[in-house]
C-alpha cells in the first residue's frame, strides 16, 4: 500500500441527502492510493454510516468509516486530526465536494512540497440548481510562491476550505475542540497557523462549498440562533492569540487578524442581524467597550478590516438601524 500523501477528514453529522455526491467527488482516477478518506460519523440518526460503509468495504485502503458519539464540529476536527496518517491534513464538510482535478493536481504538488501550510482556491455552487462560481481572495500576489506566514500580509483571509496543513504539527499536542458548538473551523486554521512557519499558494481550485442549504451555519436563522456559539469561538481565539503572543511566536499579527476577522462576524452577522432596537444597539454598545478595555488590538483591528464598524464607531453608534 502506499504511502498516504493527503488525509481528508469529513465531517458527516445525518448527511445521508449529500454524502454520496460528496465521497464521489474524492475517487480520483489518478494516485486514489495516495489518498485517506475518513468519513467521521458524528452520532448520526440517519443512513450516513450505512453510505459510508458501502465506500469502505468498496475501497477499503481509501475510505475509512469512524463511528463516534456526537459531540458536534470540533469533535470531528479533533478525531479526523488524531487519526490521519497522511503527510498533510484537510478538512470537508460532509455537504460539499472536491474538485476532481484540483484534488488530483493537489496531491501531486503535495508529495513534493515542503511548507507547512499549502493554500489552495475554493469555488461554491447552489444547492438547488448546481451554478458555480469562483470565490476572489485576497492572496493573490502571492500565487506560486513560498514564504514565512510572518512575511505574508496580517489582512490575509486564510480560510478551512483553503487550507491543507502537515499532519505532524496538528498532531503535536492535539487541540481539544469545544463540543457541540459551531464556527469551530476558525480554531482548526488558528491552530495550524500558530503551528506553522511556512506557507506556499497555488493558482488552483480544490474544494467546492455549498451555498443555499437549508440549516447550514452561514445562513442568516443558524447565525441568529448560535450566536453565542461565535462569541464563544472569539473568546478562545483570544485566549489563543495571547498564548502565542507570551510565546513570542513569530506569527503573532497573522493570528490576531484571524481573530479581528472573528469579532467582525460576530457585529456583522451578529448584532446588526438583530431587531434594530435600542436593547440590541445596547448590548453592541457593550460588547464594543468590553473588548476596547481587554483586547484593543483586537478592537482596533476589527475598525481596519469592517467599513460597518468603522462607521459605527465614527458616529458613536448612530448609524445602527442603517448599516
Amino acid at each position: 500500500m502506499s504511502e498516504k500523501v493527503l488525509s481528508l477528514s469529513i465531517a458527516a453529522y445525518n448527511m445521508e441527502k449529500y454524502l454520496q455526491e460528496t465521497l464521489d467527488s474524492c475517487l480520483i482516477d489518478e494516485d486514489l492510493d495516495k489518498l485517506e478518506v475518513m468519513i467521521v460519523n458524528d452520532g448520526s440518526k440517519d443512513k450516513t454510516a450505512e453510505i459510508a460503509s458501502q465506500y469502505s468495504e468498496k475501497y477499503p485502503d481509501v475510505f475509512k468509516l469512524i463511528n463516534k458519539e456526537n459531540g458536534g464540529y470540533g469533535s470531528t476536527v479533533e478525531t479526523g486530526i488524531t487519526n490521519a496518517t497522511g503527510k498533510y491534513f484537510k478538512l470537508l464538510d460532509g455537504d460539499d465536494k472536491m474538485d476532481q482535478d484540483g484534488l488530483k493536481k493537489l496531491i501531486s504538488i503535495l508529495e513534493n512540497e515542503t511548507s507547512d501550510i499549502v493554500i489552495t482556491k475554493n469555488s461554491e455552487f447552489d444547492d438547488e440548481t448546481g451554478e458555480e462560481w469562483s470565490i476572489g481572495n485576497s492572496w493573490s500576489e502571492y500565487i506560486d510562491k513560498s514564504l514565512k506566514i510572518c512575511e505574508m500580509k496580517k489582512t490575509t483571509h486564510i480560510s478551512m476550505w483553503n487550507l491543507t496543513a502537515k499532519t505532524s504539527n496538528l498532531q503535536n499536542k492535539i487541540y481539544k475542540f469545544p463540543k457541540k458548538i459551531l464556527y469551530t473551523d476558525c480554531l482548526f486554521v488558528m491552530e495550524a497557523m500558530a503551528k506553522s512557519n511556512t506557507i506556499s499558494f497555488y493558482d488552483l481550485n480544490v474544494y467546492k462549498y455549498r451555498t443555499a442549504r437549508e440549516g447550514q451555519s452561514t445562513s442568516p436563522e443558524v447565525m441568529k440562533r448560535h450566536f453565542n456559539d461565535k462569541l464563544q469561538v472569539l473568546s478562545l481565539l483570544n485566549e489563543r492569540l495571547d498564548l502565542e503572543r507570551q510565546s513570542q511566536n513569530a506569527n503573532v499579527e497573522q493570528l490576531k487578524n484571524l481573530v479581528a476577522e472573528m469579532y467582525c462576524l460576530a457585529v456583522v452577522t451578529g448584532y446588526l442581524i438583530k431587531p434594530r432596537e435600542k436593547s440590541a444597539k445596547a448590548e453592541l454598545k457593550a460588547f464594543e467597550a468590553k473588548w476596547k478595555k481587554e483586547s484593543r488590538e483586537v478592537y482596533e483591528e476589527a475598525a481596519i478590516l469592517s467599513k460597518k464598524i468603522k462607521l459605527l464607531r465614527l458616529t458613536n453608534y448612530l448609524t445602527f438601524k442603517f448599516v
